[in-house]
């Protein structure tokens, strides 16, 4: 966990060309992990173009799209 948070203090020293120190309460409210529901919708959205580049003639495409 301390070398996490000593990589995302250098990222963020980057991106923002910041001096200040971020307290490791800052670093949890920046980079929140998401949760599960965007996770799951995630996983389906991936799905959905995985079956839509599948041919007409696969089972898969046939099943999500029809």
């Amino acid at each position: 966990m301390l070398l996490l948070n000593k990589v995302v203090r250098t990222i963020n020293d980057y991106v923002n060309q910041q001096v200040r120190i971020l307290r490791n309460e800052e670093l949890r409210v920046k980079c929140r992990p998401p949760g599960t529901v965007r996770i799951v919708k995630s996983g389906r959205l991936l799905w959905a173009g995985h079956a839509a580049r599948m041919g007409k003639a696969r089972n898969a495409y046939r099943v999500y799209w029809h």
